[in-house]
């Protein structure tokens, strides 16, 4: 199994470089970078799971950092990490539809528990998406059982309904 694609902005050099070590640790894939543009970049051309952004960005808000990461995929869960221990950021920040507001200083046994839950989260929102669909999907060929005793005009008819259906899967972004 491939580890979960985890982006972590934040203009510290030092902090990344500790959660970094401390994903890659727990078994994720940890990219981090230090400013919006970059993170940005990665965005367009990859998929992640979960994105650790440090509210102040040197100009860059955060927050928007967080909107334009949710344009290139909407499943996407945000992380929100700040110096600002202010209750109105942290307000703002669920506002925003975020995960979790993790104020520093923190340990990274702690953003990394935050992470895992917002991780389970993405997971079980794909999961409910896709009951819907097996359920149509099954009734879609029942009905063609349904009006048929070739077995052979059966499997053709449900193979055919299956490829054409329209899976539901985590975007890939652009």
């Amino acid at each position: 199994m491939t580890p979960d694609p985890v982006l972590v902005v934040d203009n510290d050099a030092f902090i990344l470089g500790v959660l970094s070590h401390a994903g890659r640790a727990r078994g994720l894939e940890v990219i981090a970078v230090q400013s919006s543009e970059e993170a940005e970049a990665l965005l367009a051309t990859r998929r992640f799971s979960v994105v650790v952004i440090n509210l102040q960005l040197g100009g860059a808000s955060g927050l928007d950092l967080v909107k334009r990461a949710r344009d290139f995929d909407g499943t996407v869960e945000a992380v929100v990490i700040s110096d600002d221990r202010r209750l109105s950021s942290a307000l703002e920040s669920y506002k925003d539809d975020v995960f979790a507001f993790v104020p520093k200083p923190f340990g990274p046994a702690q953003l990394f528990a935050t992470v895992d839950r917002a991780l389970e989260r993405g997971r079980g929102a794909l999961e409910r998406s896709r009951l819907p669909w097996e359920l149509q999907l099954l009734n879609n060929v029942a009905a063609a059982v349904a009006v048929t005793t070739d077995i052979g005009g059966v499997w053709q008819q449900g193979l055919e309904r299956v490829a054409a259906a329209d899976v539901p899967t985590v975007s890939s972004g652009p």
